[in-house]
C-alpha cells in the first residue's frame, strides 16, 4: 500500500468524522456565536495534521515490513552488505518474471546498469554490450537494473525488449525489474548510470559509461589479488 493510498483511505475516515462534527459547529454559528468560526478554523488543520501523521506512520510501517528503512546509500570504496547478494530480486527474463538472488555473481566484477525504457543511450549500450562481454566468460556480470522510479511497466519493458533489444545473435535479455532495494543503496539521478562492484564486494566506481577498456583495466588490477588468494 503506497503513501498516497494510505492518505486517501484515512481521509475517508476523517471525512466521516467531520460530517458529524461540522453540522453542530455550523448550527451554532447561525446563532451568532463568533467563537464558533475560530473553532472551525482551528479544527480543520488539526484534523489534517492527524490525517497526515497517521498516513505517514502507516507508510513507514509498510517500508519497515519490506525491509527498506535501514538501507544506507553507499559510496565508492565501501563494501556492499550481505543482503545485496542474498536478497531475492524480481527479474524480467525474456518475457517472464522470476525472483532470484545474485549469489552466483559473487566474486565476479559486477556492473549494475541502471536504465529506463525511454533512455535511448541505455538501449544502445545494452544492445551492443554482449558483443564484448562474451569474451570474459564468468569473470564479469553486467546486470541491468530498472528502478521502480522510472515507472516502466512490465508491458513497456516487453515492448522495448521485442522492438529494440531482441537480436538473433544475443543470448537473451534479463533485467532486475521495478527495483527499490538497490536503488536506495545507489541513488541514481540520470540514466544510464553504472555501478562497478569488484570481486571483493567493494564499490569501485560509479560512471555514466562502460567500455571494454574499462573492464579490462579493472580485471588486470584485480588479477594479482585473485592469484594471491587462490
Amino acid at each position: 500500500m503506497t503513501f498516497l493510498y494510505a492518505l486517501a483511505t484515512l481521509w475517508l475516515k476523517v471525512k466521516q468524522s467531520l460530517s458529524k462534527i461540522y453540522p453542530k459547529i455550523l448550527e451554532s454559528a447561525t446563532t451568532g456565536h463568533k467563537l464558533v468560526y475560530v473553532r472551525q478554523a482551528f479544527l480543520t488543520p488539526v484534523f489534517c495534521f492527524i490525517l497526515f501523521s497517521y498516513a505517514h506512520a502507516q507508510s513507514a510501517q509498510e517500508r519497515t515490513g519490506a525491509g527498506l528503512t535501514d538501507i544506507t546509500p553507499l559510496i565508492v570504496g565501501q563494501k556492499v552488505p550481505e543482503e545485496f547478494w542474498d536478497r531475492e530480486h524480481l527479474f524480467y527474463v525474456d518475457g517472464d518474471t522470476l525472483k532470484m538472488s545474485m549469489k552466483e555473481h559473487r566474486g565476479k566484477l559486477v556492473i549494475l546498469d541502471f536504465w529506463s525504457t525511454y533512455c535511448a543511450i541505455c538501449l544502445h549500450h545494452m544492445k551492443h554490450s554482449h558483443s564484448f562481454l562474451a569474451s570474459y566468460g564468468d569473470t564479469v556480470a553486467l546486470i541491468p537494473v530498472n528502478p521502480q522510479a522510472t515507472k516502466d511497466s512490465y508491458r513497456t519493458i516487453v515492448n522495448t525488449h521485442n522492438r529494440t533489444l531482441r537480436k538473433p545473435e544475443a543470448p537473451g535479455f534479463s533485467s532486475i525489474y521495478s527495483d527499490v532495494f538497490i536503488s536506495k543503496m545507489f541513488p541514481i539521478y540520470a540514466y544510464p548510470t553504472y555501478v562497478w562492484i569488484g570481486p571483493t564486494g567493494n564499490v569501485l566506481a560509479i560512471t555514466t559509461t562502460v567500455s571494454e577498456g574499462h573492464i579490462r583495466q579493472i580485471i588486470d588490477i584485480h588479477k594479482p589479488f585473485k592469484n594471491k588468494k587462490s
